[in-house]
């Protein structure tokens, strides 16, 4: 089957969206233009590949596909998948493949080789946050913040991933590409502070419609960290122009979704990702 991939611009905008279900349209406020791609048969659109291949070949490749309804089934999604496959020539890290909930999905992530399968939910503010509170809250600061900030990021994670039997993810060591990324997302990344140090970091995504990032050191769990650094990222979109902030948690991620839950968040649909460790 030979596809054809033709980059995602202003010009043909309005075929992603002919060609996408609403549920997933939300999708696209994540979506880098330059890493999208429209993906025909022969001349008609049948789905489009989000592919983030990162500058650092040690790092994971992120990829999403869509295939439209009425082209699913018959081995698109395997042939996009193909393709990006040859585009991870040389990486050494991991894939993370983002699709769609459906029935025929994750027998189609296993036959491509993923290790492991989990369920994300894309969540979206209904309203009622609770009163704001930013005592300790504070900018991120790269000058006294970094590595410090970041390492409670990176070592949270990989709790997470140990409590919900996912793959081991072990924290990594800090660089000068982590300083400089996480100074490219300074003005929307926030630290909570107590007993005079950083206990927690929470972000915005770039386009500050959502939460990207939250993390507690676990030795600073139960006291309402969490709830009240959320809020605040959820403010602090709203403020930014964002009536409905969203953001993604994990399935079994439960103390992070209570807490969304309980701030105003509600479930809007669920989306499947499947990671191998090594390409």
């Amino acid at each position: 089957m030979e596809l054809i991939y033709r980059p995602l611009t202003e010009d043909n905008d309005d075929v992603f969206l002919e060609i996408t279900e609403p549920l997933y349209r939300s999708s696209r406020v994540e979506i880098n233009k330059r890493k999208t791609m429209l993906v025909y048969k022969e001349s008609t659109p049948v789905g489009w590949l989000y592919m983030n291949l990162p500058d650092n070949k040690q790092y994971d490749v992120y990829v999403f596909v869509y295939v439209a309804p009425v082209w699913r089934r018959q081995g698109i999604g395997t042939e996009i998948f193909r393709y990006t496959k040859t585009k991870m020539e040389g990486y050494t890290g991991g894939w993370w493949v983002m699709y769609p909930e459906m029935e025929a999905a994750d027998p189609f992530a296993r036959r491509m080789g993923a290790e492991f399968v989990n369920s994300n939910y894309h969540m979206v503010y209904a309203g009622g946050c609770p009163e704001l509170l930013t005592e300790g809250i504070r900018p991120y600061h790269e000058e006294t913040d970094f590595p410090a900030a970041p390492e409670i990021w990176n070592r949270e994670y990989a709790n997470l991933h140990k409590r919900l039997g996912l793959p081991d993810v072990e924290p990594e060591i800090l660089t000068e590409d982590d300083r400089n990324d996480y100074r490219e997302f300074a003005e929307v990344t926030y630290v909570i502070e107590e007993d005079h140090k950083i206990v927690g970091i929470g972000g915005l995504f770039s386009e500050g419609d959502g939460i990207g990032m939250l993390a507690v050191d676990a030795a600073y769990t139960g006291k309402g960290l969490g709830t009240r650094l959320a809020v605040f990222l959820t403010q602090e979109s709203i403020r930014r122009g964002y009536s409905n902030p969203h953001l993604y948690c994990e399935d079994g991620n439960d103390n992070a979704l209570h807490i969304y839950e309980k701030i105003g968040y509600r479930k809007e649909y669920c989306e499947k990702w499947a990671m191998r460790k090594h390409i």
